[in-house]
């Protein structure tokens, strides 16, 4: 039988009533049978359950609520910590083994179960006398009922999971570190192919330059050459030919013309020659004349100093964002507007067209809008692009100045 000592901590079962015995009636009189000792079967079971017990370490409990009387079986005294004589069997007593933090949660959880005749279940903290340690106890316990349905008994059991809930918190701290881990790795990554991206766009741009240059100077100086020679030849040739010459002089215009368009589209001079300022003011006005679309510009008096590498990235998105209002936008007005102070470049561009909508802003395969994020992104800065509230588009850039490329040394 489970030995008389401190009350446990029960858990919330339904409430069954309770099966007593029949009172004795005044005229029943009837010699009660002497008490019989427990059988050889009896003993080899309560054997066998108090094993089970010490190797599940699940000890049990009974609290009989009228006397207020808690019985433990002797696996329950061990994960408790206590000898039968050193404490009170009583549910106050039993709460004095409860963690101090967790004493008052353990009460209230047992006096909820006890009012609404349910079963319970707690996991909380003990102290255990025998060495002081703090152990994890799982408690779950039912409320029996007598026959009006009041509460007579709780009984339950109470299991040490510590070293369990320790190997939760192990495999949680190594999941969060492994976590850790990964998003940073990830973030090295992602920073180091940013860095990668954007010394490619240098590159890309360095070439485009060059091929620029050489086709502006190269090919522009030979067609040149060769509408001189014509003209030379022009003096010298029959009448009849005349008429060929021309057309041939002709045909070396539209080509010089060609190659000047050719070698601008690449490379604008002006970015390289005039700045930023003079790159906008020329880009919207090329854009003005082949569109006819109605454009205003914003430009500050004095720009301060821009590097070359922000000023390419921040007039290549400017020709992102007009060559999406020509394509999409179905606009008829453009403002650009374009301010810088010591800390900061902005570049806003808004058209009264028919507005992005928030899947073609989030579509990846918008490589247009992904090119815009990226080139700001490089420079730690940010790009906005929304529906404005008065209709049509807004597109915002952010580039942060006085400070390198972030990863360029990488």
């Amino acid at each position: 039988m489970a030995r008389r000592g401190k009350k446990p901590e029960p858990s919330q079962t339904p409430a069954h009533p309770s099966r007593e015995p029949r009172r004795k009636g005044a005229r029943s009189a009837s010699p009660q049978p002497p008490a019989v000792p427990p059988s050889d079967d009896i003993r080899r079971g309560l054997a066998h359950l108090a094993e089970v017990e010490r190797l599940a370490e699940i000890g049990s409990w009974e609290w009989d609520i009228v006397n207020d009387v808690v019985t433990w079986s002797a696996e329950l005294y061990r994960i408790l910590g206590v000898e039968p004589d050193e404490c009170h069997a009583t549910l106050t007593g039993a709460l004095e083994l409860a963690h101090p933090d967790d004493r008052a949660r353990v009460r209230e959880t047992i006096e909820r179960a006890h009012r609404d005749r349910m079963p319970y279940e707690c996991e909380h903290r003990i102290l255990r006398r025998s060495d002081g340690a703090i152990r994890v106890v799982r408690s779950r316990g039912v409320v029996v009922c007598d026959r009006q349905g009041r509460p007579v008994r709780m009984f339950g059991t109470a299991q040490d999971v510590t070293e369990r809930r320790q190997v939760e918190a192990t495999s949680t701290a190594r999941d969060m570190s492994e976590r850790r881990r990964a998003a940073d790795a990830l973030a090295r990554s992602e920073a180091q192919l940013r860095a990668f991206a954007g010394k490619l766009r240098s590159a890309r741009e360095s070439e485009r330059t060059h091929i620029a240059r050489e086709i502006h100077d190269e090919l522009g100086q030979a067609l040149t050459a060769l509408k001189m020679d014509l003209f030379s030849l022009r003096q010298s040739v029959p009448e009849p030919l005349l008429r060929k010459t021309d057309q041939m002089a002709g045909l070396i215009d539209q080509m010089v013309d060609k190659v000047r368009t050719l070698a601008t589209e690449l490379r604008p001079a002006v970015l390289d020659n005039l700045g930023l300022s003079a790159a906008v003011e020329w880009a919207v006005r090329q854009f003005a004349q082949r569109t006819g679309i109605e454009c205003t510009l914003d430009l500050p008096p004095h720009l301060v100093g821009i590097d070359a590498e922000r000023s390419t990235d921040a007039f290549r998105i400017l020709q992102e964002a007009l060559t999406n209002v020509a394509r999409h936008a179905r606009a008829t007005r453009v403002d650009v507007h374009l301010r810088a102070t010591p800390g900061e470049l902005v570049l806003e561009v808004h058209d009264n067209g028919r507005g992005i909508s928030d899947r073609e802003v989030s579509d990846p395969r918008a490589f247009g809008l992904v090119g815009m994020r990226e080139r700001v992104l490089t420079w730690g800065g940010e790009v906005g692009v929304r529906a404005a509230p008065q209709g049509g588009t807004s597109v915002t850039v952010c580039i942060p100045l006085g400070h390198g490329r972030p990863g360029a040394a990488a």
